[in-house]
């Protein structure tokens, strides 16, 4: 057994470690409490203190009998504890996705009891758009004509020199305003159509969903029946 001077500590090789005596480990620190640490060399030393260079490296701790008590983990690297950190979050993200992945699965059976409700209520969504759309094109069609009439009367008054042009000026902001109206409205017609994709897409979802929420539940409810049965048939004396 080597003493250092420097600290209070003792070299040992890692399998004559193993093998010391109580009294030994008693004798060698005074009854306390000893560290056992392994050098960049791969020694093993033990002592009272571990020296400042391996004390983030982890160590052993050992009895006054040599009986290994506890051991302290090396300190973690900053990419360690990043990893850390980052699985903590991603474990939380994906409570907090399958907790609103219930409730939204029970506002959904709320709202539709059948597969046949999301049809039917796609349907009326639809036809309301559809009604929409209907008016919108009359509208456009009845401002096309007016738009007809105010474009054969500007020309008119560009031809008849008798027109003032206070009067013409006049029917150019009528025409104008009738297009700006037409443009308007073929914009709404648009929008309308898109609104007819995002309900398609989003019953579509409804359906997809309603049905996986439905084979969860046939999967959990034969799950919970399965003992059942098997406890059933474990009691049920057999056929003569």
């Amino acid at each position: 057994m080597k003493e250092n001077k420097i600290l209070t500590h003792y070299v040992f090789p890692t399998v004559l470690l193993l093998a010391l005596s109580p009294q030994l480990f008693a004798a060698g620190v005074g009854g306390k409490q000893i560290k056992c640490w392994t050098t960049e060399d791969g020694v093993t030393e033990c002592g009272d203190s571990v020296p400042p260079q391996y004390s983030q490296q982890g160590f052993a701790r050992y009895n006054d009998k040599g009986q290994r008590v506890g051991d302290v983990e090396r300190a973690k690297t900053k990419a360690e504890i990043d990893a850390i950190k980052y699985a903590a979050q991603q474990k939380e993200e994906e409570a907090l996705r399958r907790q609103k992945q219930a409730e939204d699965d029970r506002t959904l059976l709320l709202q539709f009891a059948r597969e046949e409700d999301i049809q039917v209520q796609r349907e009326a969504r639809l036809k309301s758009i559809d009604s929409v759309e209907e008016s919108i094109n009359s509208y456009i069609s009845s401002l096309q004509k007016n738009l007809a009439d105010l474009q054969k009367n500007l020309a008119d008054a560009e031809k008849n020199p008798n027109v003032k042009q206070i009067e013409k000026d006049r029917a150019r902001q009528n025409l104008e305003s009738v297009e700006r109206r037409i443009a308007d409205s073929q914009k709404t017609l648009r929008e309308k159509q898109q609104e007819k994709v995002t309900v398609n897409k989003q019953y579509d979802e409804y359906l997809l969903r309603f049905r996986d929420i439905q084979t969860r539940l046939i999967k959990q409810q034969d799950e919970g029946d399965a003992p059942t049965e098997q406890a059933g048939n474990t009691n049920t004396a057999p056929k003569q």
